[in-house]
């Protein structure tokens, strides 16, 4: 494989989709059981249980629980087109004659 701009860029967002995946995953859903026992109080059957509902759920299609995984990446995805779209925008106003 070459080591063209596109191919750097294509490794690059696959990186960034893995690791934010992992991070949606792996270390959000141990942060929503924390945080959800400490405002709900304890999930019955425990973390592992907590676990493997979501991964039921994933398996299953349901679309909660893929948006909750997917989340992060939908999060820095948003961000990044807002501040496109911003950098897009705001050189028109400069160059308009009045």
């Amino acid at each position: 494989m070459s080591n063209t701009p596109i191919t750097r860029t294509l490794v690059n967002e696959l990186l960034l989709f893995a690791g934010l995946l992992f991070f949606g995953f792996i270390i959000m859903p141990g942060l929503i059981y924390l945080v959800g026992g400490q405002v709900f109080g304890d999930f019955d059957g425990g973390y592992l249980q907590f676990f493997g509902q979501l991964t039921r759920r994933l398996v299953d299609g349901n679309l909660v629980a893929w948006f909750l995984v997917l989340s992060p990446w939908l999060g820095i995805q948003t961000i990044r087109l807002t501040l496109l779209a911003l950098r897009a925008t705001s050189g028109r106003g400069r160059d308009a004659k009045v």
